[in-house]
């Protein structure tokens, strides 16, 4: 969390829903919540009890030794899409 927001926030209401939200982009859409999941993860005070995977994609940053984080840090974007197309043919043209 941005240290500048001190006490101004509830840490168990944000820690939930960043954990929500990862549950969101789960790699495999059958894993995501739907909607109405989401909407009650979100109102409900109950225990998460799902943990989240790996992502669809994600960004990874590393610090070397020696640097600091206000410089610039190299950034990796790893994604992965498929994309199915099918198509009819008139061979009575």
């Amino acid at each position: 969390m941005d240290p500048s927001l001190s006490d101004t926030f509830v840490h168990d209401e944000v820690q939930r829903c960043i954990h929500v939200g990862l549950l969101c982009v789960e790699q495999y859409a059958n894993d995501r919540p739907t909607m109405s999941d989401v909407t009650s993860m979100l109102a409900n005070k109950y225990e998460l009890t799902t943990l989240p995977r790996r992502p669809a994609f994600y960004v990874r940053r590393e610090i070397y030794e020696g640097e600091t984080t206000s410089k610039v840090l190299d950034t990796c974007t790893y994604s992965m899409t498929t994309i199915s197309t099918s198509c009819e043919v008139d061979v009575n043209i």
